[in-house]
């Protein structure tokens, strides 16, 4: 399509101008828009034989030279494992360079440990010492600039490493701690090294023992991480006993570090021992339905200890009754078939070959006695008889044996009566206090039935009788006022006061 102006308008030049860019842009867009499109003919021109083609001439651009690589002198990138590092006992290490290397020149240039070399690649070796490296030694190694890189270049500098060989394996902790004495024989036993001995998560059936124990005990033994092993007794080990742990010499870390020198520690197990014993020897007024209980200092065998004890009555009746034990073996409980005999002596006797859990007689024989509560009887009360007691205090009265407080106070009578009569007990439900709104200066009599019950139904048999009495308050005088001083007026002959035991008072008159 042409481009038209408009004859009839008046242009601008210099707004044309303004606009020339874009009407050029406009132009091309026209130019290619004919040249793409089709003119709305139907029918596609087939050119004929004589029609010349004309190709375009493709545009040509000049070589880009390639450049060429420059040479660099070898150097060492990385080394496995990283110098001022720790290397196991082989003393294996690998050495990583920049480019591939002139074989013979590396090896020759090397120095500080005799060894073996292995290429991986032109740029990767293996170095292994002839002899496996002293615990703890410290490996000076070096590459001097001998060293040749396959382009003929040497190193720039030495290259100068350092590494440690692994250390001795050895005991950090043992317990029992050695030459320990009385150590309680259910005790474990743990031995902890300075390294790793183990893999994290191994099978414990795979893993080597940490050490043996004389004389050997049966028990549990297991690393309970990498580094610790422990030997826990199956019941206990024997009282007693001197026991000796010595190390597995084949034990090494997982790093290859051997145990520094062959080891041991000693321990000495504590005597089987019976600790204490209830009812205490000696004891009396013992309740009728009490267990006996036996602790010792370790671990018993429940089989002996049963057959070793006896509990008997003064004519040598032996008591028949169960047995009961703690987790640990250590506290024996005997308990009665039936009831103790009242006012009765009985004797607990111990065998001298009673056995320990670890197999150790107790090694002594043990005897005592004890006696049982007599008849229900009154031992004390408080005030005592003809006694007198505060207004506010209650009465005391304490018993032998525990009473059967239920329904107490039916068997109890005061005279006079008072009002609000309440009884309570103690602890041992052996002594009841009665309270209550006593009057002053007033003689009681109390009365309580000989019907009266204990805790196994024993009867009181016969009456208990208290005579006593409450004291008169105190003498007091207190003047009604809510102040401690009081104002009179000439016409005010008298005041008004509250007395309580007061016959007649002194007084004294001063100048204000």
């Amino acid at each position: 399509m042409p481009l038209r102006f408009d004859q009839s308008r008046d242009y601008n030049l210099g707004s044309l101008r303004h606009y020339c860019p874009y009407l050029l842009v406009f132009v091309l867009l026209l130019v290619s828009s004919a040249c793409s499109f089709p003119s709305g003919e139907t029918e596609t021109p087939t050119p004929s034989p004589s029609q010349e083609i004309v190709e375009r001439a493709t545009a040509t651009f000049p070589a880009i030279p390639t450049p060429t690589p420059q040479s660099l002198p070898p150097d060492l990138v990385e080394s496995d494992p990283f110098p001022n590092s720790e290397v196991g006992l082989d003393g294996s290490l690998k050495f990583y360079f920049n480019q591939a290397m002139d074989q013979t020149s590396v090896e020759e240039a090397f120095s500080g440990l005799s060894g073996r070399f292995n290429w991986l690649d032109d740029s990767t070796l293996i170095f292994t010492p002839n002899q496996p490296l002293t615990p703890s030694a410290q490996l000076d190694l070096q590459f001097d600039t001998q060293a040749q890189a396959a382009n003929g270049l040497q190193l720039v500098e030495p290259i100068n490493l350092v590494y440690y060989a692994v250390g001795y394996l050895y005991l950090t902790q043992s317990l029992p701690e050695d030459g320990s004495t009385a150590v309680e024989p259910s005790s474990a036993i743990v031995a902890t090294f300075n390294r790793p001995v183990v893999p994290l998560a191994a099978d414990q059936s795979t893993l080597p023992p940490a050490f043996t124990l004389e004389p050997n005990a049966e028990g549990r033994s297991e690393w309970i991480n990498t580094s610790t092993y422990v030997f826990s007794p199956e019941t206990s080990l024997a009282g007693g006993t001197e026991y000796t742990v010595k190390l597995n010499n084949d034990l090494t870390g997982v790093d290859g570090s051997p145990l520094q020198i062959p080891q041991a520690w000693s321990f000495t197990t504590a005597d089987p021992r019976l600790l204490s014993v209830e009812p205490v020897d000696g004891a009396v007024n013992v309740s009728l339905d009490s267990d006996v209980l036996l602790t010792f200092n370790q671990p018993m065998e429940p089989d002996s200890v049963v057959d070793e004890f006896t509990m008997l009555e003064a004519n040598n009746t032996r008591i028949r009754g169960e047995f009961t034990w703690n987790d640990d073996t250590t506290e024996f409980t005997f308990t009665p078939d039936n009831l103790l005999k009242r006012d009765r002596v009985y004797s607990i006797e111990l065998s001298e070959v009673t056995l320990s859990g670890g197999g150790t007689q107790i090694g002594s024989e043990y005897q005592s006695t004890f006696k049982t509560i007599p008849e229900l009887a009154v031992i004390r009360s408080d005030p005592g008889d003809n006694g007198q007691k505060e207004i506010y205090s209650s009465i005391a009265i304490e018993f032998n044996s525990p009473i059967n407080f239920k329904n107490v106070l039916q068997f109890v009578k005061l005279n006079p009566q008072i009002s609000n009569l309440e009884a309570f007990v103690d602890e041992e439900e052996r002594t009841i206090w009665l309270s209550g709104y006593y009057e002053p200066d007033t003689a009681y009599t109390l009365t309580i039935s000989p019907n009266l019950p204990d805790k196994w139904n024993g009867r009181l048999g016969q009456e208990f009788i208290l005579n006593f009495g409450t004291k008169p308050f105190d003498p007091s005088l207190v003047v009604a006022t809510g102040s401690d001083v009081i104002f009179l007026t000439p016409e005010q002959s008298s005041i008004t006061v509250q007395v309580t035991n007061l016959n007649d008072i002194t007084y004294s008159l001063g100048e204000v």
